[in-house]
């Protein structure tokens, strides 16, 4: 099937007293959803030409929508689109990512075969399914009365760097949001938070000696392996006092250890690369001082001990709070359409909500697809999920940005 054949929605369809989705509407977002993912949007060629065709795609759907493409001549372009409003008493934006890990093992990354009520291909739980969830619900909100503006705006680097988003608010290409959602694979979950993630790096520097006399350098390796003694013993009883209600509590892994050319030369420098996932309300501080003190501990007793701790990587962590009246808004318009409450916890891993939440703006992700499928050779997303999770997106819609 090609662009544009598939059929749109009727304006006023209501079903129980309650405006939804026709069935025409909820096939569209399964359609939109194989439509992405033949699209080889891992590389930067296949991203533009997605977002291209996206451009396209909303230009001839919706006339009256204003559409940009931005930073098209990098390897991390950006596709807005806004559905304007005089007067808007809401801003809603429908944020997702386009962009997909490695196809590496998979025999049909991008075919969108449909099987057994499943899409298979790379993207198809992480997130093209949920991008095609909020295209639906953006081009039926273009056929109502709305009171509010609503956005809908996908990235390219989610996976590797998750810069544009800051880039785009701090130059102000977008406005501030009253509520962002975001369509991650929650398995049709309200995940209103998540952990921050910072990598640090920590190095050690010693003197470069002949391993026939190693009392003439120092090791660094060694150095390393002291540090990392006490940094285990550390994290034995550190987080007993923190924890999150929703996020539990703080983790740290050693990742990545690095030293030494040769057996037969003492070291002089050894690199150790450590990831922390911490809890909303705190910061990478908390983490540099960890490892400062530690660092220090080590110093106490060697005085030729020499570490340095830096920075990579900081994500930031997310917290939408569930008591307030936003989110209550939003949870009853989701229950609308469920047979049973929808579940609320967070999301394991981390994305762009944590970035966009520093602007101001409160988000949380809500999409379908299994997290354990994302990034696997066997990716795929249930279609009656892309369904619901299409219709809930549509009833935030309504709840925030439309005449009632």
């Amino acid at each position: 099937m090609g662009m544009g054949q598939m059929p749109f929605v009727k304006k006023d369809n209501e079903r129980g007293g309650i405006m939804r989705l026709s069935t025409e509407a909820l096939e569209q977002a399964a359609w939109l959803t194989k439509e992405m993912i033949r699209f080889p949007s891992y590389e930067a060629e296949g991203k533009r030409a997605l977002l291209r065709w996206l451009e396209d795609y909303i230009k001839k759907e919706v006339p009256q929508a204003t559409v940009y493409t931005y930073d098209m001549d990098t390897t991390e372009p950006y596709f807005a689109a806004v559905l304007r409003c005089e007067e808007a008493k809401f801003r809603l934006m429908l944020q997702g990512h386009i962009d997909v890990v490695s196809p590496e093992g998979m025999e049909e990354p991008y075919s969108g075969r449909e099987e057994g009520g499943n899409i298979y291909g790379r993207g198809a739980s992480d997130m093209k399914s949920g991008c095609a969830c909020n295209i639906v619900a953006f081009l039926e909100a273009a056929k109502l009365e709305r009171t509010g503006e609503i956005w809908l705006v996908f990235s390219s680097d989610e996976e590797y760097s998750a810069a544009e988003m800051g880039k785009a608010f701090s130059s102000q290409q977008l406005p501030v949001m009253d509520l962002a959602v975001i369509p991650e694979c929650t398995s049709g979950k309200m995940s209103v938070a998540h952990k921050g993630n910072a990598w640090l790096q920590v190095d050690f520097f010693g003197k470069s000696a002949h391993a026939s006399d190693p009392s003439k350098g120092k090791n660094a390796i060694s150095m390393a392996n002291r540090f990392l003694t006490k940094l285990e013993a550390y994290l034995e009883h550190a987080y007993d006092q923190q924890e999150d209600p929703i996020c539990g509590k703080p983790v740290m892994n050693v990742g990545v250890i690095c030293g030494g050319s040769a057996p037969n030369v003492v070291p002089p420098k050894c690199t150790v690369k450590i990831d922390k996932r911490y809890l909303p309300g705190d910061t990478v501080d908390t983490f540099i001082g960890e490892m400062e003190q530690i660092l220090a501990q080590c110093k106490e007793e060697d005085a030729a001990f020499e570490g340095k701790v830096s920075g990579i990587v900081d994500c930031t962590p997310l917290k939408f709070d569930v008591n307030s009246p936003l989110c209550q808004r939003v949870m009853q318009a989701i229950n609308r359409v469920r047979e049973t409450e929808v579940e609320v916890g967070f999301l394991p891993g981390w994305g762009e909500g944590g970035f966009i939440q520093n602007f101001g703006i409160p988000t949380f992700y809500l999409g379908p697809g299994l997290m354990e499928e994302a990034h696997t050779p066997t990716e795929y997303v249930p279609v009656k999920e892309i369904h619901q999770v299409a219709e809930e997106m549509f009833q935030i819609v309504l709840e925030t940005c439309v005449e009632k």
